[in-house]
């Protein structure tokens, strides 16, 4: 498989990523050290300022003409250490300088009008010599004096300017760096999606059986590959039921057809009589009839499945609907010697379309005299529940072993495959019953009858309730 770094790899967006926001990181970063060190520098100078106007007060005095001159020589040396230094008179002009720098020469009246308030302040002289400058108000005798003290502020400046440029030749490094561990990582960490992939790919109809390997469970990606592998499961099983569907149609679509073209070829052969071939032609309308039903059938289904089928949505009596259900299969209960009981006596409204529901309960009821025993009773009971609408069809036959029930309402599932098909049963009732029951909203339940036998138990939402609309 290709290993290079496309753009639109996730790769590639993961370590543009990781680089992007690092870098945002660093350079933040770095601004916080340099605007750190240059407070710390600047604080440093304001400190020495403030030691400078502690010596410069008691130095300050009057002369005779109402000037201000510095103490005697013999306080002098207090002076020498610092850099520079004016004192300027109420009105601004200038009555004393100190100059032991060789840059504070350079200071100009202009620069120290630039600074009007008392705080401490960055300045640049005329010759380009940065400086910290601090005013601070003093007086001498009557009058009102401005003292101005400033420091050289280069070689912080100088400090800053390195201190800066291995900031910013270091952040593009530490980025270049960031990214290739980035990119590492990334490949590290997608190393188990390259193989799934490899893996899905390996993948065919006929090697459903194989699963993706899961190397850690219950990671993320352990996660991710245990999901495609559920997803493997239910397409296996989707494909075996297609593969068992298409098997079954084809044999209970041949077996009526086979019917159909043996009585054909004998009538043919035989020359029967008036009544021979009326007879023929009533067997070959019985494999006719069973052929549209079967038919009729699997349209139902596919147009479910495909979401064309749409029960329509009117009130009817789930009761009302069991017992006609009960009158119209009776003869086929008394042709088993089986009777029929029916306890639906309450009207029990449910909002559904009554030729889909008379359907189901018809499929239930005909599964039961089917499978029921000859002389047994079968019981229909309508009634209201746990805020649903329950009808019950209730066998005595040999019930359904608990390793078909997962699989009783799948399309031609039979729980007996030699069990003979006397009516012509193509093991789509059940199925059908459900997708109709689930189309309105409720559910299909099997369970044990006591005694011996199944009961089938359909759930629906009652007229009226949030589930079973048309309040």
């Amino acid at each position: 498989m290709t290993r290079r770094l496309r753009p639109t790899s996730i790769r590639f967006r993961l370590t543009l990523w990781y680089a992007g926001v690092l870098a945002l990181v660093l350079l933040g970063y770095a601004a916080g050290v340099w605007s750190w060190v240059r407070h710390e520098g600047l604080d440093q100078l304001d400190d020495k300022l403030h030691e400078d106007f502690e010596v410069i007060g008691p130095l300050l005095a009057l002369t005779s003409d109402g000037g201000v001159r510095l103490a005697d020589d013999d306080e002098q040396e207090d002076l020498e250490r610092l850099p520079w230094f004016e004192v300027r008179r109420g009105d601004g002009s200038l009555a004393l300088r100190q100059s032991v720098a060789t840059q504070a020469e350079l200071a100009t009246r202009e620069a120290a009008a630039a600074h009007p308030r008392f705080g401490p302040a960055s300045h640049v002289l005329a010759n380009g010599i940065s400086v910290r400058t601090m005013r601070r108000p003093f007086r001498v005798g009557e009058h009102e004096i401005v003292v101005e003290a400033a420091r050289s502020q280069e070689r912080l400046d100088d400090e800053l300017a390195e201190l800066g440029l291995v900031l910013l030749l270091g952040v593009p490094l530490g980025v270049a760096l960031a990214a290739a561990g980035g990119l590492f990582l990334a490949r590290r960490a997608l190393a188990p999606v390259a193989r799934l992939t490899e893996r899905a790919r390996e993948l065919t109809a006929e090697r459903l059986t194989e699963r993706l390997p899961v190397a850690h469970p219950d990671d993320e990606l352990g996660r991710l590959a245990a999901a495609f592998n559920e997803m493997l499961a239910r397409l296996e099983r989707s494909f075996e039921q297609l593969r068992r569907f298409t098997a079954d149609a084809s044999h209970e679509l041949r077996t009526p057809l086979t019917a159909l073209r043996s009585v054909g070829e004998v009538a043919l052969r035989s020359a029967p009589s008036p009544e021979e071939q009326r007879e023929v032609i009533g067997s070959m309308l019985e494999e006719v009839d069973r052929l549209t039903r079967l038919v009729d059938d699997l349209l139902l289904l596919a147009r479910g499945d495909a979401g064309h089928l749409r029960p329509r949505r009117e009130r009817c009596d789930l009761a009302a609907l069991a017992r006609e259900i009960a009158d119209r299969l009776l003869v086929l209960a008394e042709e088993k010697r089986q009777s029929l009981r029916v306890d639906a006596a309450v009207a029990v409204e449910v909002c559904g379309d009554p030729v889909l529901l008379r359907q189901a309960l018809q499929n239930l009821l005909d599964n039961a005299i089917e499978h029921g025993p000859e002389g047994s009773e079968i019981q229909v009971a309508v009634a209201r529940g746990d805020g649903a609408a329950i009808a019950e069809v209730v066998d005595h036959g040999p019930g359904v072993p608990a390793e078909h029930r997962e699989r009783i309402f799948e399309r031609f599932y039979r729980v007996d495959p030699a069990r003979s098909r006397t009516r012509g049963g193509a093991g789509l009732g059940l199925a059908i019953a459900r997708w109709i029951a689930q189309a309105h909203g409720g559910r299909i339940e099997l369970s044990d009858t006591a005694g011996g036998g199944a009961t089938f138990r359909v759930r629906l939402p009652l007229a009226g309730t949030k589930d079973g609309g048309m309040p």
